[in-house]
């Protein structure tokens, strides 16, 4: 059906949007991208299927598609010089008309490819910000161990830094890999160093 706005309404008369795709119970209503239908090695394998989003004066900003090695990775690709990101929201909301509105961010990758979980503006690689934050590293295989890495350059070191927003390293641990030691710092200065040897 295409109605006198320009909406076309697919299983419905009555659109509720530009393209409206209805189908009744029972089933799924399924909408299918395809490219490569017939999988040619060297010939159809670099064709995929996408999804653009086109605004800002008809520029490709966002899209959804195939790609990678015989194009089989999801992706999802955004890129712009202000405002640009991945921003995933959630929510508790039911029972209304378009309840998705009520979702909240809760995770953020900016397009200088920072991770904000909590955060809108990560200050670092990856950011948590929460009332109450807890990162939880589980093992959960016999005979298996769980354990965080951290690696820093052969001439530089590896550590934690405990302290607050206003002194982000007040104390710690760090490792120097040039001279295998490591250290413990509490109120900025370090306060116990052991050698190689133990000491």
């Amino acid at each position: 059906v295409l109605d006198g706005s320009g909406n076309v309404g697919i299983g419905t008369d009555s659109p509720g949007g530009v393209l409206h795709v209805y189908k009744g119970d029972p089933g799924d209503t399924k909408l299918i991208i395809e490219a490569d239908p017939n999988n040619i090695s060297g010939g159809e394998t670099g064709n995929n299927p996408y999804i653009l989003l086109r605004q800002d004066g008809g520029y490709d900003l966002s899209a959804i598609y195939t790609s990678g090695t015989n194009g089989n990775s999801l992706t999802l690709a955004n890129s712009t010089s202000s405002g640009g990101g991945i921003i995933f929201k959630t929510g508790t909301t039911a029972g209304v008309s378009s309840a998705f509105t009520e979702a909240t961010e809760k995770v953020r990758i900016t397009n200088a490819g920072s991770i904000g979980i909590g955060t809108a503006t990560a200050a670092q690689d990856i950011h948590l910000q929460q009332t109450s934050a807890t990162v939880r590293i589980e093992s959960t295989g016999d005979a298996t161990s769980a354990r965080v890495e951290i690696l820093g350059k052969d001439n530089s070191y590896a550590g934690l830094h405990m302290g607050d927003i206003a002194d982000v390293d007040a104390g710690g641990i760090r490792y120097y890999n040039t001279s295998d030691k490591m250290y413990l710092r509490t109120a900025g200065d370090t306060r116990l160093t052991i050698t190689s040897a133990g000491l």
